[in-house]
């Protein structure tokens, strides 16, 4: 019995270790499931390259090449594409590349003027970006992404820009100067109840929805400095969520809606951080030569659940092996049972 009761406080030792192991995987496991898409130009200061990381700032990896600018980079709902500017023959124009690097194609035509600050909508069907061919300024276009069609969103005096869906596709948040300082708007994509969102002294620009549609992040410059920002997507319940005295922009929610990936120049350099979506747990991400700018999350990767995977194999190796142990030995300890054949 001894013995029995030794090794019952093994197996729950073991569970009890089982539990912690299960807590600390699963604090864990949220870095590696998405990646983050970026621009640095840590290989050459005026070649700016996509690269994208794990979201804990590891597995770095270079998806395109060639010596040109890239801008604005946005991960298509699918997780296959990432759109972004760059200059073609004669103009910038909208591009995009396989999420693992290969050939990039370009999406918006060659036209005069520039193509630029793409969107996916949220079932990858459209696509809203800025567009300054009609004139000196920029306006809003929806392209459908199967047939190539488009119209224009946005007619207004000053430029419109920064175009970004709502996750329900029932809103374009983006920025206009129509009035003079940038400030944030929001529209149905089909041009009707248009609506602004800040009115403040400074500049408002950036903006990226909370997945769960309640709140739009933002950088904005209302207190000299550029710190990020969240706001009700009515325009109320401001909150600032940086406080530092160097600049902080270009936010981008995590597809759950826990984290906020961001650029400060906090500790010198343009590096891209990211921060719980109360603005807590401040973590660098990059660390590099070069600028580092425009994060874009990819939605959840289909990456192995490691967090299962742990604990099936502790259940195998650990786990499994004891309670078989465990079960012979109360056979052994137990009387033995009479069959049919012997006497009772």
């Amino acid at each position: 019995m001894r013995r029995l009761a030794k090794l019952t406080s093994v197996i729950f030792a073991l569970s009890l270790s089982l539990v912690t192991l299960n807590l600390v995987i699963h604090q864990n496991d949220h870095p590696v499931s998405y990646w983050i898409g970026f621009l640095s130009s840590r290989t050459k200061r005026l070649d700016q390259q996509l690269y994208r990381m794990r979201a804990d700032g590891k597995i770095v990896e270079q998806l395109t090449v060639g010596p040109t600018r890239r801008m604005a980079p946005s991960w298509s709902p699918d997780g296959d594409w990432i759109a972004f500017t760059s200059m073609s023959t004669t103009s910038l124009q909208i591009f995009k590349v396989p999420a693992i690097g290969g050939d990039t194609e370009q999406i918006t035509p060659t036209l005069t003027g520039g193509n630029g600050s793409a969107s996916w909508s949220p079932d990858g069907k459209w696509m809203a970006y800025a567009s300054n061919r009609l004139g000196r300024t920029a306006e809003i276009f929806v392209m459908n992404l199967t047939d190539g069609t488009e119209y224009r969103l946005t007619d207004s005096f000053g430029s419109n820009r920064n175009p970004v869906w709502s996750p329900d596709g029932q809103w374009i948040a983006f920025v206009s100067e129509r009035h003079g300082a940038p400030e944030i708007y929001r529209i149905r994509p089909d041009g009707t109840d248009e609506q602004r969102l800040t009115n403040s002294r400074g500049f408002n620009y950036y903006p990226t929805w909370s997945p769960d549609g309640q709140w739009i992040a933002f950088a904005s410059n209302r207190g000299r400095v550029y710190q990020i920002y969240k706001m009700r997507v009515d325009g109320s319940e401001v909150q600032q969520l940086t406080h530092e005295g160097t600049a902080n922009t270009v936010p981008a929610w995590s597809p759950d809606g826990s984290y906020i990936a961001y650029v400060s120049e906090r500790e010198g350099e343009i590096e891209i951080y990211r921060m719980r979506a109360d603005g807590s747990q401040k973590t660098r991400l990059t660390n590099s030569r070069g600028d580092n700018v425009y994060p874009t999350w990819s939605p959840p990767s289909p990456t192995p659940n490691f967090h299962a995977a742990g604990l099936l194999l502790v259940n195998l190796l650990l786990l499994m092996p004891i309670r078989a142990a465990a079960a012979a030995l109360r056979r052994r300890l137990a009387p033995p049972v009479p069959t049919p054949l012997e006497p009772h």
